[in-house]
């Protein structure tokens, strides 16, 4: 059960006392107190950036959180939305088991976090298993691809940020277990790759060191 108040504040019923969930009315530099919220945080965490996203024909706001002397910008609020890890997932930065919104469908339209189309039910539902190969993983930015399987056809491969903000798209031809160098260098960090045809896809987490 979700309660909105007049301060953009979403709280969640827990066991008869409401916990705050989102605050959606922050402002640049304000801290996050930990201990109110329901996710995770770590303690200091503030908003380091505030901008918005288009959903439908409505702007909304969106919050990217600093964790400091842990991660920039390792997480993003976005109004009526909720975490870029989720609307219910852990909020602390995200080391094993990395979690990440696609997209998110109301009546106002679809916010797409990255290509993925709102009408896929699953990602695990159309992957292409281990016909793919990204390596090597950790990186130090050189990415090379690896398809087998006889999966010869044109493949998108898009590669977005931990903000799930895209940094690079491609159209490839690909052939059974030919090598492919990207032609991009990434610097250090976090990133997702997707790498898709017309029937298939694979989403990755990749990191350069």
């Amino acid at each position: 059960l979700f309660r909105e108040d007049s301060l953009k504040h979403i709280y969640t019923y827990n066991f008869g006392v409401d916990d705050l969930l989102y605050d959606f009315n922050l402002q640049l530099n304000d801290t996050l107190d930990y201990l109110a919220y329901q996710f995770i945080l770590v303690q200091g965490t503030y908003v380091s950036s505030i901008d918005s996203v288009l959903v439908g024909s409505n702007y909304r706001k969106s919050y990217h959180l600093t964790a400091p002397n842990i991660a920039n910008d390792y997480i993003t609020l976005t109004e009526g939305i909720g975490s870029s890890f989720g609307l219910l997932n852990f909020s602390g930065p995200q080391i094993e088991q990395i979690k990440t919104l696609f997209c998110f469908r109301s009546d106002d339209g679809d916010y797409i976090l990255d290509s993925l189309n709102c009408s896929y039910v699953g990602i695990g539902e159309n992957e292409i298993n281990n016909s793919i190969t990204i390596f090597p993983n950790p990186s130090t930015g050189q990415i090379n691809l690896k398809i087998s399987d006889d999966l010869n056809s044109d493949f998108i491969i898009n590669i977005y940020n931990q903000l799930s903000k895209e940094v690079f798209s491609t159209i490839v031809k690909v052939y059974n277990d030919k090598v492919l160098q990207l032609p991009i260098i990434l610097p250090k960090g976090l990133y997702f790759i997707l790498v898709q045809n017309k029937t298939q896809m694979k989403y990755i987490k990749y990191i350069v060191n």
